[in-house]
């Protein structure tokens, strides 16, 4: 059986690739398509501008981050929860560190960030799962706690 890869995988590898080294500015869909092997044109056949294909890089890093969470058991104990979930971003940040550094390089362009963050979601992932932590061990705050 022949592995076939779609050129459109073909330019995300390559776009994501891009970005493990260069900045968001400094990426051009010449260069993404070079690195790809395919004609500049077939770009436009999947992607209107280069921030699309970045929208759906990021994406895709988000919603793995979101299933990676959801497999870790909370126990509904404030301590131990918020340990696991820390621990989480911290294993993540340390040995797979490729999505967050295409993060951190696509996030060089501040208007980049702004459209982003409102195409790729309308929530936070990181804020719900904190406040679901807190929500479900509140028993456990203090009261003076806010």
């Amino acid at each position: 059986m022949i592995n076939t890869v779609s050129t459109k995988e073909k330019l995300l590898e390559s776009a994501m690739n891009l970005a493990l080294t260069n900045g968001f500015n400094d990426i051009k869909i010449e260069d993404i398509t070079f690195k790809a092997q395919v004609a500049k044109g077939s770009f436009y056949t999947y992607f209107s501008a280069k921030e699309d294909i970045f929208f759906e890089i990021l994406k895709k890093i988000f919603e793995k981050i979101e299933i990676d969470l959801k497999k870790i058991k909370f126990e509904k104990n404030l301590k131990k929860d918020l340990y696991k979930f820390i621990n989480f971003m911290l294993k993540e940040t340390y040995y797979n560190i490729i999505p967050f550094k295409v993060i951190s390089n696509i996030f060089t362009n501040s208007e980049f960030i702004k459209t982003s963050i409102t195409k790729i979601s309308n929530k936070n992932i990181f804020a719900e799962f904190t406040e679901n932590i807190l929500k479900n061990c509140k028993s456990e705050l203090s009261e003076d706690i806010e």
